[in-house]
């Protein structure tokens, strides 16, 4: 935490069901000290409908007072009857594979992360954790060993470095139709895997299904400047499908549509449909909470091995593919059933290097769809000064206002626009880096060692 300037308190994490009384919420914490702030996500049988934060004094927050700011944060959502869940027949939900990437620096989360996963009500699944920093000490093995002492866990190891290869990896060995990912610091809610299988049994279309991602602790001042950066899945309370354009424009350069996508709100059907310039799909998706259906991921070749965590790319992997499957004219479903909870990073240092490697990932994703494809440059170009737009309201305006404020440090902006300009370079490297990986493994499998 040092280092942080105006270093926020810590904010309570606080769960409200509106069918439940409204509890006070306590300022003091286990660990001693109190809380300043509370971040309230209301539900309804487990969904969410909303989220606010608020300051906490050292008295708390009565439960009638709570009640009140509901009421004014989460308005109609709070006293409506919500949106109907469809029931659907056990014999429709498909089989779901949830790979689980890990370097396995994290076992407590893991192994928190796994239990988690396998303590879901659903009918048909496996768990494939990939190792992506294999060996073969004695700490290893028993650590694989206790994981699959779960007869539904299979752990696999993939040598070569990066999270897009341990996903990959995954993907190879899995059994399901559908392929569900989550990161090793995650913990999905009791319904996550019966609301992925739902809504890819009610919506046959439909290529991949993606949901909220909401904080599990805000306990240090970089959890909670995590949560207030906007670099991470917008907080939605609505389902919302997208679908790219088609996947060719006659025989001639692609329209200017397929540069797009549109997005409709299945929940609300008097609201128009929303065109989004397709390289910002990330703000509906991302890694740690997304579900593809296999045969998707195989045909279109899986993940960039040359980008994500572990890699000089940094990031940026999750949305190459969304931005891929959706320019095929692929299918995207953002139901905020679908429930993740997130253990932010803690250390102050440590979210530096992350918002960095958010501004790497994104130009290096770019780069990479380029050397790909072309066509998008005439993209990028044809929506470049919309792209200045909301590039200065984000960092300039918005991000400006909250650093004035002393609400978000200016550094963290800093440190994310300088990823943006090193992002192409650093895509680059890592294809290089990629080749020679591949032949040193390839090298050491050949050994008489491994031989034996």
């Amino acid at each position: 935490m040092a280092g942080a300037p105006g270093a926020p308190g810590p904010v309570r994490v606080v769960r409200v069901d509106v069918d439940r009384p409204v509890p006070e919420v306590s300022a003091m914490r286990t660990a001693g000290g109190r809380y300043h702030g509370a971040f309230v996500i209301v539900e309804r049988s487990g969904r969410p409908l909303g989220n606010f934060e608020v300051d906490l004094d050292p008295a708390g927050i009565p439960a009638a007072e709570l009640k009140n700011l509901i009421e004014e944060h989460i308005g109609d959502a709070w006293s409506g009857p919500g949106p109907d869940r469809p029931v659907v027949d056990e014999s429709r939900l498909p089989l779901i594979s949830v790979v689980i990437p890990t370097a396995f620096q994290r076992v407590q989360l893991l192994t928190r992360c796994v239990a988690a996963v396998c303590g879901q009500a659903y009918p048909s699944f496996e768990v494939i954790v990939s190792d992506n920093r294999p060996d073969d000490g004695p700490e290893r093995a028993a650590h694989w060993r206790q994981l699959m002492a779960d007869p539904r866990v299979t752990v696999v190891a993939e040598p070569l470095t990066g999270s897009s290869a341990a996903r990959n990896r995954g993907v190879q060995v899995a059994r399901g139709e559908v392929v569900a990912f989550l990161d090793d610091d995650a913990v999905p809610v009791p319904g996550w895997l019966l609301a992925v299988g739902r809504r890819f049994a009610l919506e046959p279309a439909t290529d991949a299904v993606t949901g909220l991602v909401l904080p599990h602790e805000l306990e240090t001042p970089a959890q909670v400047l995590f949560e207030r950066s906007g670099s991470k899945v917008a907080h939605r309370y609505e389902r919302i499908s997208l679908a790219g354009g088609p996947a060719a424009a006659g025989s001639g350069a692609p329209r200017r549509g397929r540069f797009e996508v549109t997005a409709w709100h299945p929940e609300r059907p008097s609201v128009p449909p929303e065109n989004y310039l397709i390289y910002r799909v990330g703000r509906f998706a991302m890694g740690t909470n997304m579900a593809f259906r296999t045969e998707v991921l195989r045909r279109l070749g899986g993940f960039d091995d040359a980008m994500g965590i572990g890699t000089p790319s940094l990031g940026g992997v999750e949305l190459h593919f969304f931005v891929r499957m959706l320019f095929a004219g692929g299918r995207l479903t953002f139901d905020p059933e679908v429930v993740m909870h997130h253990t932010h990073i803690r250390e102050y240092d440590e979210l530096r290097r992350k918002l960095y490697s958010y501004g790497c990932g994104y130009t290096a994703m770019l780069t990479s769809l380029v050397l790909a494809q072309p066509w998008h440059l005439i993209g990028l170009s044809r929506n470049v000064w919309q792209a200045l737009r909301l590039f200065g309201r984000k960092f300039f305006t918005e991000r400006g206002a909250a650093a004035a404020e002393g609400y978000f440090p200016a550094e963290l902006s800093r440190a994310e626009m300088r990823g943006f300009t090193i992002g192409p370079l650093r895509y680059v490297y890592s294809r290089l880096y990629l080749r020679r990986a591949r032949a040193r493994i390839a090298a050491a499998q050949r050994s008489p060692a491994a031989q034996r």
